[in-house]
């Protein structure tokens, strides 16, 4: 026998439900803030003003060099040699690859260097490219 209170569904409210099936009471939403003290440790998270001026004052120098960007010297030079190899193997990165995703400075001047003379119709290779960085 069904409670009195018992709330039935059709098929339009719950695709799953059969007609004529008993609907469990809906979920309370969860309530914001419900954890407690989970606003002191979202606090203590943030850094204050402190933090932030001396953050750089208290760190060796040897920790600072952990901080520096990922890089791969192998791989921005074998990605250089691959273009200088290939010119057309520019067109299959220059969509979303730019002088600024390099790490070593001349990486990125090589690059752009390529890119402008593959752009320009010109065969790029080590003896055209060398032309450009004589004087550098």
């Amino acid at each position: 026998m069904q409670p009195a209170n018992a709330r039935y569904v059709s098929n339009g409210d719950n695709p799953c439900a059969t007609p004529g099936t008993v609907a469990s009471p809906p979920l309370a939403p969860p309530r914001i803030g419900y954890v407690a003290g989970m606003n002191d440790i979202a606090r203590s998270l943030v850094p204050t003003r402190r933090d932030r001026d001396f953050a750089d004052r208290d760190v060796p120098e040897a920790l600072q060099r952990l901080r520096a960007a990922p890089n791969n010297m192998d791989a921005e030079k074998a990605l250089l040699g691959a273009i200088l190899v290939n010119n057309e193997a520019l067109d299959r990165v220059s969509g979303f690859l730019t002088a600024a995703h390099f790490y070593d400075p001349l990486h990125a001047r090589i690059y752009e260097t390529l890119a402008t003379l593959i752009h320009a119709g010109k065969l790029a290779s080590p003896v055209t490219v060398k032309s450009f960085f004589e004087n550098a």
